[in-house]
């Protein structure tokens, strides 16, 4: 008895360290659909007034989670933003900036409703602006 338990354990131990080494991180897939840097660039997308098929997104370091980048015309230098993503919050700054956290800063957050991103921009004085993207529009690249 006490070795068919221990097999059990043991077999169910595995089985959920299969799990967790095959399932994708939690903070890089939301809502099954939108990943971070899908997030980040409709964020900016909307903050910015930009198309997001032409944001690119790259892997930040440190306390950077994407880098967005973005030209006009292909001789024009690339304009860039950082950007994380903080629960339902979308983090951003210049590139060679500050992030856009202060007192006086509008706030960014998203929401997703199958295969719609929402993002929410509120300022300090209490307008609320919103913009929606389609999952297509975020996979433009």
């Amino acid at each position: 008895m006490k070795h068919l338990l221990c097999t059990v354990l043991v077999l169910f131990v595995l089985l959920c360290l299969a799990v967790s080494f095959t399932s994708p991180p939690e903070q890089l897939v939301r809502a099954n659909t939108f990943s971070e840097p899908m997030i980040c660039k409709a964020g900016i997308s909307a903050t910015m007034s930009h198309d997001p098929t032409i944001l690119k997104a790259e892997q930040g370091q440190a306390d950077i989670d994407y880098l967005l980048f973005y030209t006009h015309l292909p001789d024009q230098p690339k304009h860039g933003y950082r950007c994380k993503v903080e629960d339902d919050n979308i983090i951003w700054g210049a590139i060679n900036g500050r992030w856009r956290t202060g007192i006086k800063d509008a706030k960014l957050s998203y929401a997703t409703e199958g295969d719609a991103i929402t993002v929410t921009k509120t300022y300090p004085n209490g307008e609320v602006r919103t913009k929606s993207f389609t999952l297509a529009q975020m996979q433009g690249n």
